[in-house]
């Protein structure tokens, strides 16, 4: 079930891709907008989460969100609502 679907972009480079990003009780999935340079989907399991930072885009916009594996690789996301996206991955750790 999914529990909150937002609008969001994913860094990838120097590119902020466009499309959608799903939390449900196991997964963070982004899917991007098929008209995207760099088009594609990201699945991560929760489980694998072992962080999540609220950021700032262009250091003043309070809308990033910055997911951190256990793995050391992290994925930087613009999405709105960040506090409850953030809570929800928190919450299912």
């Amino acid at each position: 079930m999914v529990l909150i679907d937002k609008p969001a972009n994913l860094w990838r480079g120097i590119e902020a891709v466009g499309g959608r990003l799903s939390v449900t009780e196991d997964i963070i999935e982004f899917r991007s907008h098929a008209f995207n340079i760099q088009s594609g989907s990201l699945s991560i399991k929760i489980k694998d989460v072992s962080g999540i930072e609220k950021t700032r885009t262009l250091g003043i916009v309070p809308n990033g969100l910055k997911v951190i594996l256990r793995s050391g690789v992290e994925y930087k996301f613009v999405v709105a609502d960040r506090n409850r996206i953030a809570s929800i991955i928190e919450k299912h750790q």
